[in-house]
């Protein structure tokens, strides 16, 4: 059972994908997402680089503003690493369905995961292009509940499919034996709704665990313990935009990489910053960069093997049996174009 407390996009979000979606159908239209001063799509492959003088095409990204995981977006933003790939990227928060935002054109990017590959599997016009951070996903609890066939009755935060799977693996019907309660609250807000008694767990992404044992919860179960590497955060993007609009997302997963790179490369910053901008102490703020030293997944790419893994549990959490091949769900190509333009310096033959 689900309760659906709000819509999936609230009317100011949709608002604001709907004016960035306008401002992208304007530059494509008028030939924006082709470079200035470089060669042309029709003749060459032109360089991913913004050339000078090149107006900044319009590029939203759903992408949690209290997530470790999604804090690449926000990063490149400020550090204006994306401008250098000629993109303007508006970064937006609390998109409930970013699948379904990416699915009706109202947005071009997501950074949910699970999501991304949940709504992939279902059917969705989606795929993801890039892996982000890897099995660090958990469900946290009060600390009443020791096991998780105690959740059985419980209402919790959520929900997703592989923390599903989790519980049906276990022996608890993850649909009829558990009450889901979904929100648009961040980290901090939903462990005090927890703590005020209005449910009994939540699923969550770093900083979720070191949130919840500084709060006196505990974490139950996690895609770290029972699916080891298996990716929870990418970047997701429509297949319509994949194929008619190839240099965008190009471009886009080019300004992803270096940041991810600029963020491992300056500690002190990132420290800063969830001291600055998060209000974290010394041991939150250096639990939050062990986070990112570690299950960033670097190159952007992981093996079959794990992403076999995410598919089976994916089609089990939603009783599928049909075979789905990966590359319904990730596609990689356009990746490997960048990594290999990246290493000319995106230099053009």
């Amino acid at each position: 059972m689900t309760i659906h407390p709000r819509g999936s996009l609230s009317r100011r979000d949709i608002l604001r994908l709907a004016g960035a979606l306008t401002t992208v159908a304007v530059a494509s239209a008028c030939g924006g997402t082709e470079p200035t001063g470089a060669a042309s799509t029709r003749d060459a492959s032109p360089s991913l680089l913004a050339a000078k003088g090149e107006p900044l095409t319009k590029a939203t990204v759903s992408a949690g503003s209290t997530s470790v995981n999604h804090m690449w977006a926000r990063w490149g933003i400020t550090h204006g690493i994306y401008k250098k790939f000629g993109l303007d990227v508006e970064a937006v928060d609390g998109i409930a369905d970013a699948v379904a935002a990416m699915a009706s054109g109202q947005l071009q990017f997501s950074a949910a995961g699970v999501q991304t590959h949940s709504g992939a599997v279902r059917g969705a016009p989606v795929r993801a292009v890039m892996l982000t951070f890897r099995d660090n996903l958990g469900l946290y609890t009060t600390k009443g509940i020791s096991s998780l066939r105690d959740l059985a009755g419980k209402r919790v935060f959520g929900p997703n499919d592989m923390i599903k799977e989790i519980l049906r693996r276990a022996g608890v019907d993850p649909d009829k034996g558990v009450t889901w309660v979904q929100t648009q609250a961040n980290t901090k807000q939903i462990i005090q709704l927890v703590q005020n008694g209005q449910a009994d767990g939540f699923t969550g992404y770093p900083p979720a665990k070191l949130l919840a044992e500084d709060a006196g919860m505990r974490e139950i179960t996690s895609v770290s313990a029972k699916f080891p590497g298996s990716p929870v955060s990418i970047v997701g993007t429509p297949d319509q935009l994949i194929s008619d609009n190839p240099l965008l997302v190009k471009r886009f997963l080019a300004g992803t990489l270096e940041t991810l790179d600029h963020m491992l490369a300056h500690e002190d910053e990132v420290l800063a910053f969830f001291h600055d901008e998060w209000g974290f102490d010394d041991e939150l703020a250096r639990g939050c960069w062990d986070v990112v030293q570690h299950d960033m997944i670097k190159g952007g790419k992981s093996d079959d093997k794990s992403l076999q893994v995410v598919l089976d549990v994916t089609k089990a959490a939603q009783g599928k049996k049909d075979d789905i091949p990966l590359d319904r769900v990730w596609d990689f190509s356009l990746l490997d174009q960048v990594v290999a333009e990246r290493a000319k310096g995106y230099k053009t033959s």
